[in-house]
């Protein structure tokens, strides 16, 4: 056989193990035992049968890079390897979930407080011949290890759209995800032009951002969550052009008077949010049969609303079937392969937070 055909049919056939999922608290105290969860696939075409022990190893780095020493050479003083699990054989195609309690060891060069990213390594010892053996490796992110809080925005409830000027109200849930208490802390209300909020470094804000509301936080213990509900008037950044979505975001301790175990996860960005004077429709809900048979006969219901601030004029509704869980662009044409139209029904003018549903009838 050719050596051209002999290379490549080893790339094309063999085993590939990969880490896709890694899971484990977000801090903990050094040395505190951690549950650690991987999950490990084998996403080639031959089963993984390795000539001994299919080793997952979970570490501390300083670093994002992973550091893979070769079998037998010492480890990078970059990274601590906090324990190793069998994984054992994988069939081709293959899942299979692996879980270690690990202490929570930093590498050299810690000094009581920090945050190293946690990841994980399959086949260490390269006792499975892969087709690819580039990524063996899995980097979840960064875990603080310490003594200190850590405060996080994980949610942002907000209106749809917002006229300028208006007062609004929005709730941000607040959590502490460190290991001591907060004994104080704040959450601002941003509105942005870019998916992006950033921390204040000075007097003056980004030009992209401007802060519409902003609240304190009693004590918070570690690991407690609370809802904060932020009142605030809709105001544009000075970047804003008229009439242009922007978006909603929240800050958790904007001030950098809270001493945290990680200062990089305080942003959080919900999303798009209507800004100016003018309707948006949006089709909130469409039910219809479970099943039908290829050219029958069958209704389905879509509720429209208008989640601007302006009426709307009378609009058309357009109900489809798709092979893909998604739709072309409204005013696409000619229409993508992957849809099929159903029929279409008027919607009537609608007052700003005003819902219709409609009944539009087909065949498959």
């Amino acid at each position: 056989m050719p050596v051209l055909q002999v290379r490549s049919h080893a790339l094309t056939y063999g085993p590939d193990l990969r880490i896709t999922e890694l899971k484990a608290p977000e801090s903990a105290r050094p040395g505190e035992p951690i549950l650690v969860t991987a999950k490990v696939c084998n996403t080639g075409t031959d089963p993984a049968n390795p000539s001994g022990s299919n080793v997952l190893q979970v570490y501390l780095s300083t670093t994002p890079t992973q550091q893979v020493p070769l079998p037998g050479s010492p480890p990078s003083t970059a990274q601590m390897t906090l324990g190793e699990v069998d994984v054992g054989p994988l069939g081709a195609g293959q899942c299979i979930g692996r879980s270690l309690t690990v202490p929570a060891s930093p590498p050299a060069g810690f000094t009581g407080n920090g945050a190293y990213y946690l990841g994980a390594i399959i086949d260490t010892g390269q006792r499975v011949m892969e087709t690819d053996e580039s990524n063996n490796g899995f980097v979840r992110g960064l875990m603080g290890v310490g003594y200190r809080p850590d405060l996080v925005v994980t949610r942002l409830d907000g209106p749809a759209s917002l006229s300028p000027g208006q007062s609004f109200t929005a709730t941000a849930t607040v959590c502490n995800v460190g290991t001591e208490a907060a004994s104080y802390g704040s959450v601002e209300l941003h509105l942005s032009t870019v998916n992006s909020l950033s921390l204040p470094t000075g007097p003056v804000p980004p030009a992209t951002q401007f802060m519409v509301a902003g609240q304190g936080i009693s004590g918070l213990l570690a690991g407690a969550c609370r809802a904060v509900s932020l009142t605030g008037v809709a105001h544009p950044p000075p970047a804003a052009t008229w009439n242009a979505p922007l978006y909603l975001g929240a800050l958790a301790d904007a001030s950098n008077s809270v001493l945290e175990l990680r200062e990089d996860n305080n942003t959080f960005v919900r999303g798009l949010v209507g800004f100016g004077q003018g309707p948006d429709l949006v089709v909130r809900s469409v039910t219809g049969p479970a099943s039908v048979r290829m050219g029958g006969a069958f209704t389905a219901s879509a509720t429209v609303c208008n989640d601007g601030t302006a009426p709307s004029m009378s609009s058309d509704v357009a109900v489809f079937l798709s092979s893909v869980p998604s739709l072309g662009a409204p005013g696409t044409m000619p229409r993508p392969a992957t849809e099929v139209p159903v029929g279409n029904v008027s919607a009537p003018p609608l007052a700003a937070g005003q819902c219709v549903t409609r009944a539009v009838s087909g065949s498959a």
